[in-house]
């Protein structure tokens, strides 16, 4: 669901011209760069919060989606098993 002034045509073009330009993208994006990502996600996924107010936003974030995968983030072995071909749309 996304909030806004907007009038909800405008917003869901917006949301497909980014999806759209994450597909180009992800097309386009060779294991190399991939494996950049990926690091860069897991570093990110290891960082302590710094203070009890970032750890707040953190599971704010969970609970204010809907997914509440509040752990995912302790687990950053599960990027050894993506690949690129994993996400690749055919």
């Amino acid at each position: 669901m996304i909030q806004s002034e907007k009038k909800p045509v405008y917003l869901e073009d917006r949301v497909d011209a980014f999806l759209d330009e994450m597909k180009a993208r992800l097309e386009t994006m060779d294991e190399s760069e991939f494996e950049v990502h990926k690091s860069s996600l897991e570093n990110k996924w290891l960082e302590a919060d710094k203070n009890l107010s970032e750890e707040v936003s953190r599971y704010l974030v969970h609970v204010r989606s809907g997914h509440l995968d509040f752990f995912i983030s302790t687990c950053p072995s599960l990027l050894n098993f993506a690949t690129i071909s994993h996400i690749k749309i055919k």
